[in-house]
């Protein structure tokens, strides 16, 4: 089967790659030059686990081609949009011109936090199409619906009880508003954003002026450096209008960091991060920040106060290093 991907990012790319990669005849297309030479020349512009391989790999088959011409479009016989989905906007993405294509497919994104190659390998979401169904074995979903009903799920939670074992720090936003009560699901999730900044000032007198905080992580997921939109970053942010001297580190998304908020300090090493914190803040579940020593951590920071904006921690093994532990919706 011959495919187009019109967007090469971080679902598009990885979209593109997993089909070749199942021996259709890709071909990948985006506006971006030089994002497109560099994923021909097998180098990714982003962070995903195991992709680096997959790209190579299907490179070499010959089945996947990049290209800027939108007119390549016209060979495929199914063609996947990847572009990012207007979140509070009613514009139509440019690349919907006047011609339509036979077969216009879902691709796979959702609210999930694992990578975005293990979830187009294993996806259980629903099919979507016209009446007679797509070709066998295609893995068409519809994201929409699924991320706003996690959403609602996890937001409803947080509403009634102030506590959810998912997603405590707030989901990434990006899914549209389309009925008052998702308006309402996106507002709860946004004031979880809120209350680890009231957290974090609770843990340091009601003042954040002059304190030192530490923020691990950037990204709004593990295993990616992808902050679109991400509640880490927005936490940190946050913190830094309230007058406090920010230090995020990431392990991936740093570079990331530094060209959308030039006003936060980074610092790519874990340990010289907390160095001096008055209060440490685990927002995003990285395993190498989950499996950190709190005695060693205790050592660099200035006061042992952490916050688990994840509550991804084990609070009895901080709490035992002599570290004051606040986790969200925990006691």
């Amino acid at each position: 089967m011959k495919v187009s991907v019109i967007g090469r990012g971080y679902l598009g790319a990885v979209h593109a790659a997993c089909m070749a990669d199942l021996g259709h005849e890709v071909v990948g297309i985006d506006v971006d030059a030089d994002k497109i030479a560099g994923l021909a020349a097998g180098e990714p512009p982003f962070h995903e686990p195991g992709f680096d391989d997959l790209l190579r790999r299907a490179l070499s088959s010959g089945r996947l081609v990049f290209t800027t011409a939108m007119a390549e479009a016209a060979r495929a016989q199914v063609h996947f949009i990847c572009v990012g989905t207007p979140s509070r906007t009613a514009t139509t993405p440019p690349i919907c011109g006047t011609w339509t294509p036979p077969w216009t497919p879902c691709s796979p994104s959702w609210l999930g936090t694992t990578t975005a190659r293990r979830s187009w390998s294993a996806s259980r979401r629903s099919r979507w199409g016209p009446r007679n169904g797509l070709p066998p074995g295609w893995p068409t979903r519809r994201p929409t619906p699924v991320r706003c009903w996690s959403g609602t799920r996890s937001s409803s939670a947080r509403a009634s009880r102030s506590t959810t074992p998912s997603r405590p720090t707030g989901w990434c936003t990006g899914c549209p508003q389309a009925l008052t009560f998702l308006r309402e699901v996106e507002a709860i999730n946004l004031r979880r954003r809120e209350h680890v900044v009231d957290l974090a000032a609770s843990a340091c007198g009601g003042d954040l002026s002059g304190v030192r905080v530490a923020v691990l992580t950037a990204a709004f997921k593990p295993d990616s450096d992808d902050i679109r939109d991400s509640p880490a970053l927005a936490v940190a942010a946050a913190v830094a209008g309230r007058g406090s001297h920010v230090v995020v580190t990431d392990p991936a998304a740093l570079e990331n960091v530094r060209r959308t908020h030039p006003d936060l300090t980074v610092e790519p090493d874990v340990l010289r991060a907390v160095d001096g914190a008055d209060v440490v803040l685990l927002l995003t579940e990285w395993r190498q920040y989950i499996e950190l020593d709190p005695a060693e951590v205790g050592r660099r920071v200035a006061r042992r106060q952490i916050i688990d904006g994840r509550n991804a921690l084990d609070p009895s093994r901080w709490r035992a290093a002599g570290w004051t532990y606040r986790g969200l919706g925990r006691p």
